[in-house]
């Protein structure tokens, strides 16, 4: 490749880095409206009352304190069948 076709292709690709440029400032501009909508809707949202999930029990707590209070941890592998309600 010789120099002058480097060169052709450099300001090919700086001409349609230019493009996608202002392409995407139009998209930008474009869309503005929008997202200022869905920031004033989401405000609006968040106010509203909804059902709460405040009383719900922390499950990863509960765990780990039923594991605190069992002991070791046993291998689920090799525990007796019996003792995981199944049959041999």
């Amino acid at each position: 490749m010789t120099t002058e076709e480097k060169w052709d292709e450099a300001r090919d690709l700086l001409l349609r880095a230019s493009h996608d440029i202002a392409a995407l400032r139009r998209t930008i501009q474009q869309l503005a409206p929008k997202a200022e909508a869905f920031d004033a809707l989401s405000t609006v949202i968040g106010m509203l009352p909804r059902q709460g999930h405040g009383n719900v029990p922390d499950v990863a707590w509960q765990i780990d304190r039923f594991l605190a209070q069992t002991g070791p941890v046993l291998d689920p592998v090799n525990v007796p069948a019996e003792d995981v309600g199944g049959s041999v």
